[in-house]
């Protein structure tokens, strides 16, 4: 989300909002632009899709193009899978994974 959409509009509205349902609905709101090639569009034009060199991290063998993660657990069903590459993340931790699944 471009700082200066989120800050001054979205970031009011959503704290406003339990956290739980601010989750969910940040989820859904990136899941539907991720949906669209508009969507993804404006992400690659606003969003902090490159970061720059100079915050990289090597760990473990691996370089990270940003030390900030997305950890498991956010998005458990993977709705914003599609814009996460936008967001500036320099890894994302995925799971849980079950046999069943997991409940929203």
């Amino acid at each position: 989300m471009p700082d200066w959409t989120y800050h001054p509009f979205f970031k009011p509205l959503l704290f406003r909002l339990p956290a739980e349902v601010g989750r969910r609905v940040t989820l859904k709101l990136l899941d539907l632009q991720g949906r669209t090639s508009l969507g993804r569009a404006l992400f690659r034009v606003f969003g902090h899709v490159h970061p720059p060199d100079s915050v990289a991290v090597e760990a473990f063998g691996l370089r990270f193009k940003s030390p900030v993660g997305l950890g498991a657990g956010i998005d458990t069903h993977g709705a914003a899978v599609h814009v996460m590459q936008y967001l500036g993340f320099g890894f994302l931790e995925l799971g849980p994974a079950t046999a069943r699944g997991i409940e929203p």
